[in-house]
């Protein structure tokens, strides 16, 4: 069976390199990006099967980078994890085509099975 291609979108350089390792354990493909610019590069040149977004980042914010996924890539499922999630942002995030919303204190072994659950689920319309 192929790999599951991870578009990993994270600020922090520790944050990420964190999330990859753990990722790459599960078997995952994974590719990185600092922020939604560099991350939308990486989408002109291939596709993800999931794409695991921060909220608050520079050059271009989550919900910025989650309208234009919407717009651009509606196939493509997205997680938002952030340690800044209230109300609106979970709402905004749903409504911009998130799967799920879920916050940085997540235990590991959580985030593994919500990721596995988004990336086996049959595309939805």
């Amino acid at each position: 069976m192929e790999s599951k291609r991870i578009l990993l979108v994270e600020d922090d350089q520790g944050m990420r390199e964190v999330l990859r390792d753990i990722l790459e354990d599960e078997g995952f493909k994974i590719t990185t990006a600092e922020n939604g610019k560099f991350a939308l590069k990486e989408l002109e040149n291939q596709s993800f099967d999931l794409i695991l977004t921060d909220l608050k980042m520079p050059q271009m914010d989550g919900m910025e980078f989650l309208e234009i996924i919407e717009q651009n890539h509606p196939e493509t499922k997205v997680i938002v994890i952030t340690a800044y999630g209230g109300k609106d942002s979970y709402n905004q995030a749903k409504y911009l085509g998130a799967f799920e919303f879920l916050s940085k204190s997540i235990r590991v072994e959580e985030l593994k099975k919500v990721i596995k659950g988004v990336i086996n689920r049959e595309n939805e319309t």
